[in-house]
């Protein structure tokens, strides 16, 4: 899964996160992220960002949520031969 900060013009497409807003809370930030892998890559003939195996991301809020928190990250994976076309994938977060 590749960072949230590479050059859209790069090749790969970065993670990102449209969280809906929701009545009770205010997001604090961006969605931050931990050190990512940086490597050269030579399919795309620059050096990415991007995680292996498990990444943990995580956006701050104050307030009390209303509801869930719901929204879509939207992500792409690759290995050393083929790109996967980007995913939306929807989320629901129980806050108790």
């Amino acid at each position: 899964m590749y960072s949230q900060h590479i050059q859209n013009d790069i090749g790969p497409v970065p993670t990102s996160f449209n969280i809906e807003q929701l009545s009770g809370i205010r997001l604090v930030d961006s969605v931050s992220e931990p050190e990512p892998i940086k490597k050269y890559d030579e399919n795309f003939e620059a050096t990415l960002d991007f995680f292996e195996g498990e990444v943990l991301f995580t956006q701050k809020y104050t307030g009390v949520p209303s509801g869930p928190i719901t929204g879509t990250i939207t992500y792409m994976l690759c290995n050393d031969r083929m790109c996967l076309p980007p995913v939306d994938l929807p989320f629901i977060i129980s806050v108790k």
